[in-house]
């Protein structure tokens, strides 16, 4: 009886495991194969880089490994130089920016303050007017009362 259910554990673990093995090389195969696909596009892409590198700095029609990293020297730096100009064309593009920024706060501010003024002297002019209109009322009451009847 132990010898049977030895067999039928073995069937049973053989037949759960073995499924699992092959799928796990089948996974490991492809992701080698991905990895292995991977590479051949980097190199192939390498390849295409070096190529076009090449062909953008006029290097391919000189004859030497020297003047070709003679001429790929003089055109990084001349890339260089480039880069150079336009990070400070950008630094100086948002230093003008934020100078134009505080240039539109100040004037708004410049603006509400006068806003606020003219309303300010408005509401004077109102008042003046009301109290000189009010002191004309009571100097009439008065010129008629004095009057004889």
């Amino acid at each position: 009886m132990h010898a049977l259910y030895r067999k039928q554990n073995a069937f049973l673990l053989i037949s759960i495991y073995i499924p699992i093995y092959i799928y796990i090389y089948i996974f490991l195969q492809s992701d080698d194969k991905k990895e292995e696909k991977k590479e051949k596009e980097e190199e192939e892409d390498e390849e295409a880089l070096i190529a076009m590198v090449l062909d953008k700095f006029s290097l391919s029609g000189l004859p030497s490994a020297e003047e070709r990293s003679r001429q790929a020297c003089l055109s990084l730096a001349a890339a260089v130089r480039a880069n150079l100009a336009l990070r400070t064309e950008a630094a100086e593009a948002r230093e003008a920016r934020d100078k134009a920024e505080r240039k539109a706060d100040t004037l708004q501010n410049l603006s509400q303050a006068l806003r606020s003024q003219v309303d300010l002297v408005r509401t004077e002019g109102e008042l003046r007017v009301r109290e000189e209109t009010q002191k004309r009322i009571e100097c009439s009451k008065a010129f008629q009362a004095s009057l004889p009847v």
